[in-house]
């Protein structure tokens, strides 16, 4: 197993100062890795604030302009104040994890493109299954998974900008 490990880590490893595979001439490996940093620390401030004051999220302008666009109902921080909670821990860990990832190097960057990718795909998948009242008859979907989704999507599409093989580091490993 550990050999396996080590033959993954090869193939995303760069010299000191080198480019990665990409096409985007503004890409590095520092750049990846600061964004991936960048994104780690959004990430504790969202789960500060959903710990905290979740309604400053869940009120926000954002969640309202889905509000008014979809007739999803806003999340009420004040029914589930315990799920809110559990909710800020995941994302001050995942924030952690993506800080520990982009000190890692590029070895660790696929699995954080992988969750983020997951996640708002099944956010957007949750949020669309309210078009069959299924998820909405069960409060699950709500403008706060669409706002999820869609800036875990954008995410994913600047990491591939920034490492166009990101993708087929995350999903297409020969190795694995």
């Amino acid at each position: 197993m550990s050999a396996v490990i080590e033959k993954i880590a090869q193939n995303y490893t760069f010299p000191p100062n080198a480019q990665s595979s990409s096409t985007s001439p503004e890409s590095s490996p520092s750049t990846v890795g600061t964004f991936i940093k960048m994104k780690g620390y959004a990430d504790l401030v969202v789960g500060v604030l959903l710990a905290f004051k979740p309604s400053l999220l869940y009120e926000s302008p954002p969640m309202q302009f889905w509000h008014s666009l979809t007739g999803l109902d806003l999340s009420d921080a004040s029914t589930a104040v315990g799920f809110n909670h559990a909710i800020a821990c995941m994302v001050f860990a995942i924030g952690l994890g993506n800080i520990v990832a982009a000190r890692s190097g590029p070895a660790a960057w696929p699995s954080v493109f992988v969750s983020t990718f997951i996640w708002g795909v099944l956010s957007l998948l949750t949020a669309l299954t309210a078009v069959h009242d299924v998820t909405k008859e069960w409060g699950v979907a709500n403008a706060t998974m669409i706002m999820t989704g869609i800036n875990h999507m954008l995410f994913c599409g600047a990491m591939w900008y920034l490492d166009r093989e990101i993708w087929n580091k995350a999903f297409w490993c020969a190795q694995c």
